[in-house]
């Protein structure tokens, strides 16, 4: 199924071990909250936080490095006026 949807090149897989990691480390640490007297790590805001903003930051330097100034025009969409 993850096949079909993001195809097989190289440049495409790049990222799965990271989403992977992401879903699997999220998975885990939400079944800790099922053992009894236990806290879930990702009900606690900053884990949540820290995630997001590693995530957010690591995409934009992605995108940096990758469309150098070009990475702003994905924000706007195509022929509209400034």
């Amino acid at each position: 199924m993850v096949k079909e949807n993001i195809g097989t090149s190289e440049e495409n897989t790049r990222f799965f071990p990271f989403v992977f990691a992401l879903f699997i480390f999220l998975a885990l640490m939400n079944m800790f909250g099922l053992v009894p007297y236990t806290f879930t790590p990702t009900s606690h805001i900053f884990v949540t936080f820290g995630l997001s903003l590693s995530i957010f930051l690591g995409c934009n330097v992605i995108g940096f490095k990758t469309y150098k100034l070009d990475f702003f025009a994905m924000f706007m969409p195509a022929g509209s006026p400034l």
